[in-house]
């Protein structure tokens, strides 16, 4: 993350957030639907940001911050490669399910143009975060190579690219099964991501 956000920022950002759990339009929203989900006052808002766009791309900044801050120590804690990939898996799969989810803005490609622009002006802030999200893909890997399930591999982009693409088809199979599929056919998308990444890097 960037910078260190005041109290009333990150309250401006849960007001954000409670939208987006409620369903609302992301982009159809207007900058007093943010005040009033925040609970403070429209005008209070602009003194923090220039626009609702602006509140809009630090609140997915911000948030892709604590998402990813939290399931990266949850995968560097787990005990297995298989561990591992479960928990990015489970992460994705609760993303897709919430069509404003924050992985579905950044990573997923779901956005419509407004987001994807915003998306694009905060590309810096996002570009590091996905180079946590590289260490930890490199740090599972490690993991596996120690597992004897492959060869140790130092190639990070090439890492990156197996997990980036085994993670958006496991989305991509949740999206298109979405209130269709069994729990035994998700397990069985699962299964095959872990499958497909292993199968990668041996």
């Amino acid at each position: 993350m960037t910078r260190r956000y005041s109290e009333k920022e990150t309250a401006i950002f849960a007001g954000v957030m409670e939208l987006m759990r409620r369903g609302e339009d992301l982009y159809a929203i207007k900058a007093a639907d943010i005040a009033a989900a925040a609970g403070i006052g429209k005008g209070t808002l602009y003194n923090y940001f220039a626009s609702k766009e602006e509140i809009i791309l630090q609140t997915l900044i911000y948030n892709l911050h604590t998402e990813l801050e939290r399931v990266t120590a949850q995968v560097n804690e787990a005990g297995t490669f298989i561990e591992k990939c479960r928990i990015a898996l489970a992460f994705v799969e609760s993303g897709e399910r919430n069509r404003n989810s924050i992985i579905r803005y950044i990573f997923l490609g779901n956005a419509g143009e407004d987001a994807q622009a915003l998306v694009l002006e905060g590309m810096q802030a996002i570009r590091k975060e996905k180079e946590r999200l590289a260490d930890c893909f490199s740090r599972t890997v490690a993991c596996g190579a120690q597992e004897g399930l492959f060869a140790p591999c130092a190639d990070l982009a090439y890492i990156s690219q197996v997990f980036i693409s085994a993670l958006m088809g496991f989305a991509q199979c949740i999206c298109q099964e979405t209130g269709h599929s069994s729990e035994d056919e998700v397990e069985r998308y699962r299964q095959n991501a872990c499958r497909i990444i292993i199968k990668a890097l041996q």
